[in-house]
Protein backbone atom coordinates (compact mmCIF):
# COMPACT_ATOMS: atom_id res chain seq x y z
CA UNK A 1 0.00 0.00 0.00
CA UNK A 2 1.71 3.13 -0.63
CA UNK A 3 1.76 6.12 1.20
CA UNK A 4 -1.40 7.89 0.18
CA UNK A 5 -4.27 6.14 -2.10
CA UNK A 6 -3.20 6.33 -5.73
CA UNK A 7 -6.37 9.01 -6.06
CA UNK A 8 -6.07 11.87 -4.02
CA UNK A 9 -8.87 11.51 -1.06
CA UNK A 10 -10.93 14.31 0.31
CA UNK A 11 -8.80 16.86 1.96
CA UNK A 12 -5.67 16.24 -0.47
CA UNK A 13 -6.35 18.67 -2.99
CA UNK A 14 -2.87 20.23 -3.04
CA UNK A 15 -3.72 21.60 -6.86
CA UNK A 16 -7.07 22.97 -5.93
CA UNK A 17 -5.69 24.98 -2.85
CA UNK A 18 -2.91 26.31 -4.42
CA UNK A 19 -1.32 29.48 -3.51
CA UNK A 20 -2.31 30.97 -7.04
CA UNK A 21 -6.06 33.65 -6.18
CA UNK A 22 -9.26 31.60 -6.77
CA UNK A 23 -10.37 34.44 -9.04
CA UNK A 24 -7.26 33.74 -11.43
CA UNK A 25 -6.40 37.40 -11.57
CA UNK A 26 -2.35 38.41 -10.29
CA UNK A 27 -4.75 40.49 -7.58
CA UNK A 28 -5.97 38.96 -4.91
CA UNK A 29 -8.48 40.93 -2.37
CA UNK A 30 -8.79 40.54 1.02
CA UNK A 31 -12.07 38.83 1.11
CA UNK A 32 -10.67 36.41 -1.71
CA UNK A 33 -7.63 35.99 0.61
CA UNK A 34 -9.98 34.77 3.61
CA UNK A 35 -12.12 32.30 1.61
CA UNK A 36 -8.96 31.10 0.33
CA UNK A 37 -7.36 30.15 3.52
CA UNK A 38 -10.85 29.61 5.16
CA UNK A 39 -11.20 26.38 2.78
CA UNK A 40 -7.59 25.49 2.67
CA UNK A 41 -7.89 25.11 6.33
CA UNK A 42 -10.53 22.55 6.20
CA UNK A 43 -9.02 20.47 3.02
CA UNK A 44 -5.92 20.34 4.70
CA UNK A 45 -6.79 19.38 8.37
CA UNK A 46 -9.35 16.61 7.30
CA UNK A 47 -6.80 15.11 4.90
CA UNK A 48 -4.44 15.34 7.57
CA UNK A 49 -6.46 13.75 10.07
CA UNK A 50 -6.93 10.82 7.85
CA UNK A 51 -3.27 10.07 8.12
CA UNK A 52 -4.22 8.83 11.68
CA UNK A 53 -6.60 6.04 11.32
CA UNK A 54 -4.97 2.61 11.06
CA UNK A 55 -3.90 1.22 7.95
CA UNK A 56 -4.08 4.04 6.21
CA UNK A 57 -0.31 4.61 5.65
CA UNK A 58 2.83 2.44 5.64
CA UNK A 59 6.39 3.23 6.69
CA UNK A 60 7.51 1.74 3.34
CA UNK A 61 10.45 3.87 2.27
CA UNK A 62 9.96 3.29 -1.18
CA UNK A 63 6.74 5.55 -1.35
CA UNK A 64 6.32 7.83 -4.26
CA UNK A 65 7.45 11.26 -4.65
CA UNK A 66 4.49 12.31 -5.09
CA UNK A 67 3.16 10.78 -2.53
CA UNK A 68 5.48 12.30 0.26
CA UNK A 69 4.85 16.21 -1.95
CA UNK A 70 1.33 15.55 -1.25
CA UNK A 71 1.68 14.92 2.67
CA UNK A 72 4.20 17.88 2.94
CA UNK A 73 2.37 20.47 1.21
CA UNK A 74 -1.03 19.35 3.39
CA UNK A 75 1.32 20.39 6.59
CA UNK A 76 2.59 23.41 4.87
CA UNK A 77 -0.75 25.02 3.83
CA UNK A 78 -2.26 23.79 7.09
CA UNK A 79 0.71 25.87 9.01
CA UNK A 80 0.51 28.50 6.64
CA UNK A 81 -3.16 28.65 7.24
CA UNK A 82 -2.82 28.62 11.31
CA UNK A 83 0.25 31.26 11.20
CA UNK A 84 -2.43 33.52 9.24
CA UNK A 85 -5.11 33.29 11.92
CA UNK A 86 -2.61 33.42 14.89
CA UNK A 87 -1.20 36.29 13.03
CA UNK A 88 -4.75 38.09 12.88
CA UNK A 89 -7.43 35.61 14.47
CA UNK A 90 -10.17 37.77 12.78
CA UNK A 91 -8.89 36.79 9.28
CA UNK A 92 -9.69 33.23 9.03
CA UNK A 93 -11.33 30.89 12.03
CA UNK A 94 -14.69 31.61 14.17
CA UNK A 95 -13.48 30.53 16.98
CA UNK A 96 -9.67 29.57 18.31
CA UNK A 97 -10.59 25.58 19.16
CA UNK A 98 -9.81 25.29 15.53
CA UNK A 99 -6.48 25.66 15.79
CA UNK A 100 -6.33 24.06 19.23
CA UNK A 101 -7.23 21.27 16.71
CA UNK A 102 -5.13 21.65 14.18
CA UNK A 103 -2.77 21.42 16.53
CA UNK A 104 -3.48 18.55 17.79
CA UNK A 105 -3.81 16.94 14.82
CA UNK A 106 -0.29 17.98 13.55
CA UNK A 107 1.05 16.23 16.78
CA UNK A 108 -0.76 13.08 16.24
CA UNK A 109 0.41 12.85 12.56
CA UNK A 110 3.91 13.46 13.52
CA UNK A 111 3.80 11.20 16.64
CA UNK A 112 1.74 8.45 14.69
CA UNK A 113 4.86 6.35 13.43
CA UNK A 114 3.25 6.23 9.73
CA UNK A 115 5.07 8.38 7.87
CA UNK A 116 8.18 7.81 5.96
CA UNK A 117 11.29 9.17 6.93
CA UNK A 118 11.41 11.90 3.72
CA UNK A 119 8.02 13.06 4.64
CA UNK A 120 8.55 13.27 8.88
CA UNK A 121 11.83 15.34 8.13
CA UNK A 122 10.32 17.94 6.15
CA UNK A 123 7.70 17.98 7.98
CA UNK A 124 9.57 18.33 11.58
CA UNK A 125 11.51 21.23 9.76
CA UNK A 126 8.14 22.94 8.80
CA UNK A 127 6.48 22.54 12.41
CA UNK A 128 9.48 23.53 13.75
CA UNK A 129 9.32 26.64 11.89
CA UNK A 130 6.06 27.07 13.48
CA UNK A 131 6.90 26.60 16.70
CA UNK A 132 9.23 29.29 16.26
CA UNK A 133 7.17 31.97 14.88
CA UNK A 134 4.02 31.12 17.76
CA UNK A 135 6.46 32.09 20.73
CA UNK A 136 7.79 35.05 18.55
CA UNK A 137 4.50 36.28 17.97
CA UNK A 138 3.37 35.42 21.77
CA UNK A 139 6.52 37.88 22.84
CA UNK A 140 5.98 40.76 20.50
CA UNK A 141 2.28 40.91 21.35
CA UNK A 142 1.85 44.58 22.33
CA UNK A 143 -1.96 44.52 21.87
CA UNK A 144 -3.68 46.09 24.81
CA UNK A 145 -6.91 43.01 24.89
CA UNK A 146 -4.23 40.75 23.57
CA UNK A 147 -4.51 38.16 26.80
CA UNK A 148 -6.87 35.95 25.32
CA UNK A 149 -4.98 35.61 22.01
CA UNK A 150 -2.27 34.67 24.36
CA UNK A 151 -4.13 32.07 25.55
CA UNK A 152 -4.64 30.63 22.63
CA UNK A 153 -1.12 30.86 21.13
CA UNK A 154 0.00 29.32 24.55
CA UNK A 155 -2.62 26.16 24.17
CA UNK A 156 -1.53 25.50 21.14
CA UNK A 157 2.05 25.43 21.79
CA UNK A 158 1.11 23.09 24.50
CA UNK A 159 -0.52 20.66 22.49
CA UNK A 160 2.14 20.40 19.61
CA UNK A 161 4.87 20.06 22.27
CA UNK A 162 2.49 17.18 23.26
CA UNK A 163 4.33 15.49 20.50
CA UNK A 164 7.40 13.77 21.57
CA UNK A 165 9.34 14.55 18.45
CA UNK A 166 8.67 18.19 18.92
CA UNK A 167 8.95 18.39 22.94
CA UNK A 168 12.77 18.73 23.82
CA UNK A 169 13.29 21.61 21.14
CA UNK A 170 10.35 23.24 22.33
CA UNK A 171 11.38 23.06 26.21
CA UNK A 172 15.06 24.12 24.64
CA UNK A 173 13.74 27.16 23.19
CA UNK A 174 11.56 28.15 25.60
CA UNK A 175 14.18 28.36 28.40
CA UNK A 176 16.52 30.33 25.46
CA UNK A 177 13.67 33.05 25.36
CA UNK A 178 13.41 33.26 29.66
CA UNK A 179 16.85 33.51 30.16
CA UNK A 180 17.28 36.53 27.06
CA UNK A 181 14.78 38.01 28.47
CA UNK A 182 16.01 37.64 32.22
CA UNK A 183 19.78 38.87 30.76
CA UNK A 184 18.04 42.18 29.97
CA UNK A 185 16.18 42.73 33.01
CA UNK A 186 19.88 41.91 35.11
CA UNK A 187 21.10 44.72 32.44
CA UNK A 188 18.70 47.07 33.29
CA UNK A 189 19.21 46.39 36.94
CA UNK A 190 22.71 46.71 36.59
CA UNK A 191 22.33 49.89 34.86
CA UNK A 192 20.17 51.70 37.01
CA UNK A 193 20.76 50.61 40.46
CA UNK A 194 19.80 53.87 42.55
CA UNK A 195 16.21 53.69 40.58
CA UNK A 196 13.48 51.58 39.15
CA UNK A 197 15.12 49.43 36.15
CA UNK A 198 13.57 50.49 33.46
CA UNK A 199 11.75 47.68 31.07
CA UNK A 200 9.58 46.39 28.84
CA UNK A 201 6.44 46.26 30.54
CA UNK A 202 4.77 43.82 27.35
CA UNK A 203 7.59 41.44 27.29
CA UNK A 204 7.95 41.19 30.86
CA UNK A 205 4.03 40.15 30.74
CA UNK A 206 4.23 37.97 27.87
CA UNK A 207 7.20 35.88 29.20
CA UNK A 208 5.19 34.49 32.06
CA UNK A 209 3.30 32.84 29.03
CA UNK A 210 6.06 31.02 28.05
CA UNK A 211 6.87 29.79 31.70
CA UNK A 212 2.96 28.74 31.30
CA UNK A 213 3.71 26.46 28.38
CA UNK A 214 7.03 25.45 29.46
CA UNK A 215 5.60 24.27 33.16
CA UNK A 216 3.28 22.30 31.38
CA UNK A 217 5.56 20.48 29.34
CA UNK A 218 7.67 19.63 32.10
CA UNK A 219 4.53 18.78 34.23
CA UNK A 220 3.78 15.36 31.70
CA UNK A 221 7.39 14.86 30.76
CA UNK A 222 8.82 11.57 32.33
CA UNK A 223 12.39 10.21 32.52
CA UNK A 224 11.78 8.17 29.34
CA UNK A 225 11.12 11.52 27.15
CA UNK A 226 14.85 12.86 27.86
CA UNK A 227 16.48 13.70 24.71
CA UNK A 228 20.52 14.46 23.45
CA UNK A 229 19.13 18.02 24.89
CA UNK A 230 18.97 17.48 28.45
CA UNK A 231 22.14 18.33 29.37
CA UNK A 232 21.62 21.71 27.73
CA UNK A 233 18.25 22.12 28.88
CA UNK A 234 20.21 21.50 32.22
CA UNK A 235 22.37 24.19 32.30
CA UNK A 236 19.90 26.88 31.09
CA UNK A 237 17.19 26.12 34.02
CA UNK A 238 20.59 26.55 36.29
CA UNK A 239 21.05 29.78 34.72
CA UNK A 240 17.78 30.22 35.48
CA UNK A 241 17.99 30.04 39.21
CA UNK A 242 21.34 31.94 39.57
CA UNK A 243 19.88 34.79 37.47
CA UNK A 244 16.52 34.44 40.02
CA UNK A 245 18.48 35.28 43.01
CA UNK A 246 19.82 38.59 41.68
CA UNK A 247 16.25 39.97 40.58
CA UNK A 248 14.76 38.25 43.30
CA UNK A 249 14.41 41.58 45.15
CA UNK A 250 13.53 44.29 41.81
CA UNK A 251 11.14 41.40 40.27
CA UNK A 252 10.39 38.64 42.68
CA UNK A 253 7.48 37.56 40.83
CA UNK A 254 9.55 36.45 37.87
CA UNK A 255 12.41 35.37 40.54
CA UNK A 256 9.93 32.96 41.90
CA UNK A 257 8.65 31.94 38.57
CA UNK A 258 12.50 30.65 37.38
CA UNK A 259 12.79 29.15 40.62
CA UNK A 260 9.91 27.03 40.37
CA UNK A 261 10.96 25.78 36.56
CA UNK A 262 13.98 23.76 38.62
CA UNK A 263 11.81 22.42 40.62
CA UNK A 264 10.10 20.33 37.39
CA UNK A 265 13.58 19.49 36.32
CA UNK A 266 14.68 18.06 40.09
CA UNK A 267 11.76 16.19 40.20
CA UNK A 268 12.41 14.57 36.85
CA UNK A 269 15.75 13.54 37.69
CA UNK A 270 14.57 12.17 41.55
CA UNK A 271 12.49 9.22 39.39
CA UNK A 272 16.26 8.34 38.74
CA UNK A 273 16.88 7.60 42.39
Amino acid sequence: MSLLHSQEPDGFTSHQTSSKPLCGSSYESSKEKTIRLHTQFLQNLLGLRQLTEPGYLTTDPLVSHRDVSLVTDSVYQLLRCMLSYCTNPKLLLPSSSFLLEAAQVLASVLDHGSLCKPALTQCMTRVEEFVKDLVSLILRNKELNRFQNQESLADCLILLGGCSLLRASLISLLLSQINRFADELSQACQSQRSACPHFDVSSYENTFYLFWILEQLLQSQKKEDRSEQHCEQMESQQKLERTALFLSEEFPLFSIYMWRIGAYFKSTDAEDS
